[in-house]
């Protein structure tokens, strides 16, 4: 019997652009020689303080080739901090790597 553990490689994020209550989420690109066997998608996590408690929203985006979000629905002139992991499924269960390091940025009007 052997015991696996499951640890996708994690991302970071590249550029936050911010929009009109909306803000664009570029992450580095994952190695083409990874492709699907590491990594099934990614999820994004915003929220207005630096522990994640006020306002808080999490974002999916399917699929390991893509390397940015547009995440819209937030809320004018406020900073939002955000960070990033990638995520594997494996017989219906979602492994997640590490977090990111966290990025600041400030929506428009």
């Amino acid at each position: 019997k052997a015991t696996y553990k499951i640890n996708p490689k994690g991302t970071k994020l590249k550029k936050l652009k911010k929009a009109k209550k909306a803000i664009k989420v570029k992450w580095k690109k994952q190695s083409s020689k990874m492709s699907t066997s590491r990594i099934t998608g990614y999820q994004i996590r915003l929220a207005t303080n630096k522990q994640f408690t006020k306002n808080k929203k999490t974002v999916t985006v399917k699929g390991y080739k893509k390397v940015s979000k547009k995440v819209t629905k937030l809320k004018a002139k406020k900073k939002y901090y955000v960070k990033i992991r990638t995520y594997k499924i494996v017989g219906g269960k979602k492994y997640y790597s590490s977090w990111s390091k966290i990025k600041t940025v400030k929506t428009k009007k």
